[in-house]
Protein backbone atom coordinates (compact mmCIF):
# COMPACT_ATOMS: atom_id res chain seq x y z
CA UNK A 1 0.00 0.00 0.00
CA UNK A 2 1.13 3.09 -0.71
CA UNK A 3 1.86 5.65 2.35
CA UNK A 4 1.94 9.11 2.99
CA UNK A 5 3.75 10.56 5.36
CA UNK A 6 1.56 13.23 6.20
CA UNK A 7 -1.75 11.32 5.44
CA UNK A 8 0.05 8.91 8.13
CA UNK A 9 0.73 11.73 10.44
CA UNK A 10 -2.67 13.41 10.79
CA UNK A 11 -5.12 10.16 9.94
CA UNK A 12 -2.70 6.72 10.89
CA UNK A 13 -2.76 3.75 8.10
CA UNK A 14 -6.12 3.94 6.27
CA UNK A 15 -7.24 0.10 6.96
CA UNK A 16 -6.74 0.93 10.65
CA UNK A 17 -8.95 3.72 10.27
CA UNK A 18 -11.51 0.75 8.76
CA UNK A 19 -10.66 -1.55 11.47
CA UNK A 20 -11.48 0.90 14.46
CA UNK A 21 -14.46 2.26 12.92
CA UNK A 22 -13.54 5.55 12.23
CA UNK A 23 -13.89 4.94 8.36
CA UNK A 24 -16.66 7.34 8.07
CA UNK A 25 -13.87 10.29 8.48
CA UNK A 26 -11.16 8.87 6.06
CA UNK A 27 -13.28 10.28 2.81
CA UNK A 28 -13.14 14.21 4.65
CA UNK A 29 -10.18 13.73 5.79
CA UNK A 30 -8.41 12.02 2.24
CA UNK A 31 -10.41 14.84 -0.12
CA UNK A 32 -9.05 17.58 2.06
CA UNK A 33 -5.61 16.58 2.17
CA UNK A 34 -6.12 15.61 -1.67
CA UNK A 35 -7.30 19.52 -2.04
CA UNK A 36 -4.68 20.86 -0.66
CA UNK A 37 -1.66 19.02 -2.45
CA UNK A 38 -3.86 20.32 -5.80
CA UNK A 39 -3.75 23.74 -4.49
CA UNK A 40 0.17 23.63 -3.77
CA UNK A 41 0.80 21.74 -7.45
CA UNK A 42 1.76 18.55 -6.29
CA UNK A 43 -0.89 16.46 -8.56
CA UNK A 44 1.12 13.11 -8.21
CA UNK A 45 0.57 13.41 -4.20
CA UNK A 46 -3.12 13.92 -4.49
CA UNK A 47 -3.60 11.19 -6.44
CA UNK A 48 -1.48 8.82 -3.96
CA UNK A 49 -3.49 9.96 -1.30
CA UNK A 50 -6.49 9.14 -2.64
CA UNK A 51 -5.65 6.16 -4.08
CA UNK A 52 -4.22 4.88 -0.15
CA UNK A 53 -7.84 5.35 0.96
CA UNK A 54 -9.69 3.53 -1.88
CA UNK A 55 -7.84 0.95 -1.39
CA UNK A 56 -8.34 0.46 2.05
CA UNK A 57 -12.30 1.39 1.44
CA UNK A 58 -12.32 -1.36 -1.34
CA UNK A 59 -10.38 -4.23 1.40
CA UNK A 60 -12.90 -3.16 4.06
CA UNK A 61 -15.87 -3.58 1.78
CA UNK A 62 -16.64 -0.18 1.38
CA UNK A 63 -17.72 0.34 -1.94
CA UNK A 64 -20.05 2.78 -1.86
CA UNK A 65 -17.73 4.66 0.57
CA UNK A 66 -15.02 4.14 -2.43
CA UNK A 67 -17.47 5.88 -4.96
CA UNK A 68 -18.15 8.81 -2.77
CA UNK A 69 -14.31 9.55 -2.76
CA UNK A 70 -14.16 9.17 -6.44
CA UNK A 71 -16.38 11.09 -7.03
CA UNK A 72 -15.61 14.06 -4.40
CA UNK A 73 -12.22 13.51 -5.91
CA UNK A 74 -13.95 13.46 -9.69
CA UNK A 75 -15.30 17.39 -8.54
CA UNK A 76 -12.12 18.73 -7.18
CA UNK A 77 -10.41 18.00 -10.55
CA UNK A 78 -13.33 19.56 -12.23
CA UNK A 79 -13.62 22.54 -10.43
CA UNK A 80 -9.58 22.93 -11.45
CA UNK A 81 -10.76 22.31 -14.59
CA UNK A 82 -9.41 18.57 -15.07
CA UNK A 83 -12.05 17.49 -16.85
CA UNK A 84 -10.23 13.94 -18.39
CA UNK A 85 -9.40 13.36 -14.93
CA UNK A 86 -12.88 14.06 -13.30
CA UNK A 87 -14.23 12.11 -16.13
CA UNK A 88 -12.34 9.03 -15.45
CA UNK A 89 -12.87 9.50 -11.41
CA UNK A 90 -16.71 9.27 -12.08
CA UNK A 91 -16.13 6.53 -14.53
CA UNK A 92 -14.50 4.68 -11.67
CA UNK A 93 -17.32 4.67 -9.23
CA UNK A 94 -20.05 4.13 -11.60
CA UNK A 95 -18.06 1.09 -12.05
CA UNK A 96 -17.64 0.50 -8.42
CA UNK A 97 -20.77 1.44 -7.71
CA UNK A 98 -23.76 1.25 -10.59
CA UNK A 99 -26.61 2.56 -9.01
CA UNK A 100 -24.67 5.43 -7.59
CA UNK A 101 -26.20 8.49 -9.23
CA UNK A 102 -23.64 11.09 -8.22
CA UNK A 103 -21.21 9.38 -10.40
CA UNK A 104 -23.02 9.56 -12.87
CA UNK A 105 -24.73 13.47 -12.23
CA UNK A 106 -20.79 14.28 -12.10
CA UNK A 107 -20.18 12.54 -15.78
CA UNK A 108 -22.85 14.64 -16.90
CA UNK A 109 -20.86 17.85 -15.80
CA UNK A 110 -17.58 16.47 -16.98
CA UNK A 111 -19.47 16.00 -20.42
CA UNK A 112 -21.26 19.27 -20.57
CA UNK A 113 -17.22 20.66 -19.74
CA UNK A 114 -15.92 18.76 -22.15
CA UNK A 115 -17.86 19.79 -25.04
CA UNK A 116 -20.40 16.33 -25.44
CA UNK A 117 -24.13 17.71 -24.59
CA UNK A 118 -25.45 14.01 -26.25
CA UNK A 119 -22.81 12.52 -23.52
CA UNK A 120 -24.28 14.51 -20.61
CA UNK A 121 -27.92 14.29 -22.17
CA UNK A 122 -27.25 10.71 -21.19
CA UNK A 123 -25.83 10.75 -18.36
CA UNK A 124 -28.30 13.49 -16.89
CA UNK A 125 -30.69 11.02 -17.90
CA UNK A 126 -29.20 8.13 -15.82
CA UNK A 127 -29.05 9.92 -12.84
CA UNK A 128 -32.85 10.35 -13.12
CA UNK A 129 -33.63 6.70 -13.78
CA UNK A 130 -31.48 6.04 -10.48
CA UNK A 131 -32.92 9.37 -8.28
CA UNK A 132 -36.31 10.82 -10.63
CA UNK A 133 -36.09 13.82 -7.21
CA UNK A 134 -32.85 14.78 -8.39
CA UNK A 135 -32.61 18.88 -8.93
CA UNK A 136 -29.55 19.44 -10.17
CA UNK A 137 -29.56 16.54 -12.75
CA UNK A 138 -33.02 17.89 -13.73
CA UNK A 139 -31.89 21.07 -14.01
CA UNK A 140 -28.91 20.04 -16.15
CA UNK A 141 -31.10 18.05 -17.99
CA UNK A 142 -33.15 20.91 -19.07
CA UNK A 143 -30.38 23.63 -19.60
CA UNK A 144 -28.43 20.41 -21.99
CA UNK A 145 -32.30 19.89 -23.89
CA UNK A 146 -32.79 24.03 -24.10
CA UNK A 147 -29.04 24.39 -25.47
CA UNK A 148 -29.62 21.64 -28.22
Amino acid sequence: MIRNGIFQKFFGDPSDALESGIGIELRPATLNLAREYLENAQPESAYRVVRTALTAMEEGGFAEDSAELLVGTGDIYLARGQVAMAQSLYTEAAALFPFHAPAYLGLAHAHQRAGAPDDAILEARRVLELDPGNHRARTLLDVLLEQR
